[in-house]
This record gives structure tokens, sequence and C-alpha cells, in this order.
């Protein structure tokens, strides 16, 4: 169960708002514009894959400084030494509240609030049958090309395990077309037995196909981690497709 809650504390909602990676972003919707993703996620280790196959968020803004978004996911399990598995994941509705902008610094409050979808994937351990409510502050700094972002997050679960997380990632606007993306993030679990967490990094891009729309790509591997060797991270990818309306 440890693995399951701690997959839910990190992948909830906020860490996929504009970027393929795993902390948030600073950046808003113009008011009544909605933005579109569809994307795969997946994870490996010892005892088997993971993958989020295929998945969708909408999130639309509602003021200069709030937007609202939900997602939704299919989950698949392919355990090792068994056939594959598949049923609804999770689902999760977020809001986030712009404090401080400028030409250079921004501040956002990005509460969400994650829960199965299904009870049958519950049963079958697809997934946890854990809601987390995840409470993430996130400032970023751009000069230049360059924008640096950072995330402290706390996240309160249904069961007797709650987390603190933790991101930072850079970005660097190569040309008008190319994103690239570097980043380390992490979760540090509390109230369980055995205390502990992860810490991973990611890889990526954003790559602009038309003025609205973007292909966006990650990969990445743990740098740490308290969890048992059969559930330590391998790798990881996020690949996804994102386009705005107006």
């Amino acid at each position: 169960m440890r693995l399951l809650v701690l997959l839910a504390l990190i992948f909830t909602l906020p860490a996929r708002a504009a970027t393929p990676l795993a902390t948030g972003d600073t950046g808003m919707l113009e008011p009544g514009a909605w933005e579109f993703t569809v994307f795969a996620a997946g994870s490996s280790r010892d005892e088997g894959d993971e993958y989020e196959l295929p998945a969708v968020e909408v999130e639309t803004g509602l003021s200069e400084n709030t937007s609202v978004s939900v997602e939704a996911a299919r989950q698949v399990v392919d355990e090792s030494g068994h056939s594959s598995n598949s049923g609804w994941g999770n689902a999760a509705v977020a809001f986030k509240w712009r404090l401080l902008h400028d030409d250079s610094k921004a501040l956002v409050f990005n509460p969400s609030y994650s829960t199965a979808l299904s009870k049958t994937s519950t049963r079958r351990g697809l997934i946890e049958d854990v809601n987390v409510l995840t409470l993430p502050v996130i400032a970023s700094y751009e000069t230049g090309d360059w924008i640096f972002t950072g995330e402290l997050s706390y996240s309160m679960t249904s069961t007797s395990i709650d987390g603190i997380g933790y991101g930072f990632w850079t970005g660097y606007q190569a040309n008008d077309k190319w994103l690239l993306l570097a980043e380390v993030y992490g979760e540090e679990l509390s109230g369980d037995d055995d205390d502990g967490g992860v810490t991973n990094f990611r890889l990526g891009f954003e790559y602009g196909v038309a003025e609205s729309a973007a292909i966006l790509f990650s990969a990445g591997s743990r740098i740490a981690s308290d969890l048992p060797s059969e559930e330590k991270l391998d790798h990881e990818f996020f690949l996804g497709f994102r386009w705005e309306t107006e």
C-alpha cells in the first residue's frame, strides 16, 4: 500500500498543469480560455510497470488570476509474472490562484483533490482507495530565456500516511518552438511505521507545433529512494499533446 499511496501523493493534478513534469507551474490561462491535454504516463520497477493510458486534463481560466482544471485517467498495471490488468484510475480537480505576478516573478496557490474513479479498480488492486488533498505553493522567476520554478506542498490522505512534496525545475527557451526542461522532485512520507520518501529527476521538452499547440515529453529515473528494492523506480516517462482555445 505504501507505494500506491506514494504514487497518489506525487501524481496529483497540479503536477501536470502546463509541462510534462511532476512539479507545478505558475502559468495562467486567459479568462474564458480552455486548455486540453491528452497524455500517457508510465513508470517501471522490478515488480512491474504502471501506466496512465490514456489520460485527459481540461483547464479553463476563470479570471485574470484564477483557473480550474479536472483530470481523469485509465490505469494499466503489468506486474511481473502476471497478465496486464486495466481499469479506471484516479480523477482530480484543482484550483489555481495567482497571488503575485510581475514581469519576472509569480507566486500561486494550487490546491487539488484526487480520488479513485472506480471501486472495482480499487478491489482489483489497480489503484489505492485513498483520497488526497494537496496544498502546493509554487513560485517562479524568469530572466531572459530562462525560467526557474520551485514548489513546496503538503498532502493529506484518507489513510494514516501524509506527505511533504518538493520540486524544482528550470526551463530554457531555445527558440520559438523548443522549451528544454530539467527537474528534481520528491516526496517525504509521514505517519507510517516506516517513514521515508523518494527523490527523482526528469529531463524533457515542449515543442510548439502551432501557436496554440505543443508536444510534451519527459523521461526520468530515481536519485534516492527508501522504498524496498522491488518498488524503487527504474525509469518513467510522459508523452502528451496540448492545445488551447479561446
